[in-house]
């Protein structure tokens, strides 16, 4: 069996993939498959894939119709062959020995996490991951929950027979934190997490990116519950006081920022609809979360003594500034 099977998903990234591919290649640890998922690509990024399947026969391309980032994985987790499962995306790179980093700290765990090396505007950041002794599964998973670098599917490694037995997959529809979902959903199976501290994933943030599109509120809230729900499952198997706490806060936070998105342009609600989700929010209280400037004055107009219909319009001409001001057309 192969060792490793590298999922990337491919989408009209002709520029940047072949470095990301030349990266994999260059790997010290050469046990792996690389499926290369193209979901539809509409410039040469697919011919590229061909390319690359035909030079090295641990290259694999299944070409697709555009179904999102999401599906292309699953697709590639539906043909995966390894024992363990990498998720790169397409227009970041990995550093030679980043593949040998998961086994140079022994065996015996469900799970490793990586650092990242961050690349913005030329700017590096490295986020380190340092592993503490005496720190049980779920006080792990609370300190990379909150140190933000739980989430990303790219700085970790699978068990693929976990994945396929209990048929762990991204969510259908969402197109928001599904990274995060996967792996809270992966981490209810997981009792021994590994970590090393290298930092050989580089994660490139360039503009235009998927994460800076709008989405509608329905999506941003079903996201919101199913990552809820998530934590809680884990906490009522090993309670822990400090994440139950930590997470509650942050799911607060979350629904409070996300109720600009009932004005966006991608959500279309009724008045009496927009009256329902403002009330119900109602009751949330601010304690230790510090909302960012739009949010924290959308929150004190929705307490506000106003009538609802004022309350309503101003909250609009709120929302729709940032709206304008955050998202290029």
């Amino acid at each position: 069996m192969t060792k490793i099977s590298i999922i990337v998903p491919v989408f009209n990234v002709e520029k940047m993939l072949p470095h990301c591919l030349d990266s994999i290649k260059a790997q010290t640890f050469s046990d792996f498959e690389c499926l290369l998922i193209d979901d539809g690509s509409t410039d040469n990024s697919g011919i590229l894939c061909d390319e690359y399947v035909a030079f090295d026969p641990r290259f694999k391309v299944i070409h697709s119709e555009n179904q999102g980032a999401s599906a292309a994985r699953n697709l590639g987790l539906d043909n995966a062959s390894g024992e363990w499962i990498q998720f790169i995306d397409s227009d970041d790179w990995i550093a030679p020995d980043f593949l040998q980093n998961y086994f140079n700290i022994g065996k015996g765990y469900d799970i490793v996490f990586q650092g990242i090396t961050i690349e913005k505007n030329g700017e590096l950041q490295e986020l380190t991951i340092n592993s503490y002794s005496g720190e049980n599964t779920i006080e792990t998973i609370s300190r990379l929950e909150q140190n933000n670098v739980l989430g990303w599917c790219f700085n970790k490694i699978f068990i693929n027979t976990f994945i396929q037995k209990y048929h762990i997959r991204f969510p259908k529809g969402i197109t928001i934190r599904e990274d995060l979902i996967f792996t809270l959903s992966y981490l209810q199976y997981v009792s021994a997490i590994g970590i090393t501290s290298k930092c050989d994933y580089h994660y490139v943030i360039r503009d235009g990116s998927l994460m800076s599109r709008p989405r509608s509120y329905r999506e941003v809230d079903e996201c919101c519950e199913l990552i809820f729900k998530l934590r809680r499952n884990l906490v009522e198997v090993n309670f822990n006081n400090q994440y139950k706490n930590w997470f509650e806060e942050e799911y607060v936070m979350r629904k409070l920022i996300q109720l600009k998105y009932i004005y966006y342009p991608q959500t279309i609600v009724s008045r009496d609809e927009r009256y329902s989700f403002l009330k119900s929010a109602m009751g949330y209280k601010l304690k230790n979360i510090k909302l960012p400037k739009t949010d924290r004055v959308i929150f004190y107009l929705f307490h506000s003594l106003l009538p609802f219909f004022i309350k309503d319009r101003l909250i609009k001409i709120v929302a729709l500034t940032y709206y304008k001001s955050h998202y290029k057309k």
